[in-house]
């Protein structure tokens, strides 16, 4: 089965809610309703470089402070989605040119997301509990 190399942003404020991504609009959301920002990691190109393109083109924000949480695989319907997970405190503002923010605290975003981000979803509360001061 083919692999798909992409780099995704969590969002979090200072209370540790999460902006998720809401694509529920989208064309073609291969069954991901709610997610984090991000995309494919284009050749020759970093997991860095990759998160710090996207973050650019669909939040237009210039990150950075973000930090790598872990690795994650997602199968979707023809690919598996090989995912590498950084986080950030979100800026005050941010224009979303994809999908619309929508916020969320840990336990609402485990209702919205699909069973098999839920690894994702709790590698990013173990991160926000250990160093995050609310």
């Amino acid at each position: 089965m083919k692999i798909v190399k992409v780099s995704c942003l969590a969002l979090y404020d200072d209370a540790n809610n999460l902006f998720l991504q809401d694509r529920r609009n989208f064309r073609d959301n291969k069954g991901v309703l709610y997610g984090w920002w991000g995309g494919g990691t284009k050749e020759n190109e970093t997991p860095e470089q990759t998160l710090l393109r996207e973050a650019k083109e669909e939040l237009n924000i210039e990150l950075n402070d973000f930090e790598f949480i872990g690795n994650f695989e997602r199968p979707c319907r023809e690919f598996i989605t090989d995912i590498d997970l950084f986080i950030a405190k979100a800026p005050k503002k941010f224009i979303c040119e994809e999908g619309k923010p929508f916020r969320a605290s840990i336990e609402e975003a485990r209702n919205l997301f699909n069973d098999s981000d839920i690894p994702m979803l709790n590698a990013v509360k173990e991160w926000l509990d250990k160093n995050v001061i609310c």
